[in-house]
């Protein structure tokens, strides 16, 4: 599914990646061998990796997954076309994960701009400081 929605054509100005990461690298969930052996990926995505399929343009892509924000991870998904990237650099407590997005998208609805609604995620305590807003 990660490959599907990070190579189809849409005209949605948002992807959300809901997922788990460690080290700059997008995780994927452990499969039954019967169909791991079909996946294009095992294990985790690298930023190389999304360089060599990812199409992402004219998006902002947001991920909740830990460590998804590192620099490499953010270039990559900036050279596949994001306009933007926001995730988080560390390991933010489970619920920070959904709250983070829905604060981004509370604020976007008010009108504030993404720089002014990452800005004001940051104010509301430690875990939420740690999604880094990426742009070209």
């Amino acid at each position: 599914h990660l490959v599907a929605a990070l190579t189809e054509d849409s005209t949605a100005e948002f992807l959300l990646l809901l997922c788990h990461g460690d080290g700059g690298t997008i995780v994927l969930p452990e499969l039954a061998p019967e169909i791991e052996r079909y996946q294009p990926f095992h294990g985790r995505v690298t930023a190389d990796d999304l360089r060599g399929f990812a199409r992402l343009d004219g998006r902002v892509v947001i991920a909740t997954g830990c460590e998804t924000g590192y620099h490499t991870l953010a270039q990559a998904i900036l050279d596949c076309g994001a306009t933007a990237y926001i995730a988080p650099t560390g390991a933010p407590f489970g619920y920070a994960s959904y709250f983070a997005p829905i604060s981004l998208f509370y604020d976007l609805t008010e009108q504030r701009d993404l720089d002014q609604a990452v800005a004001h995620l940051h104010q509301h305590d430690a875990e939420l400081s740690m999604w880094q807003l990426y742009r070209p």
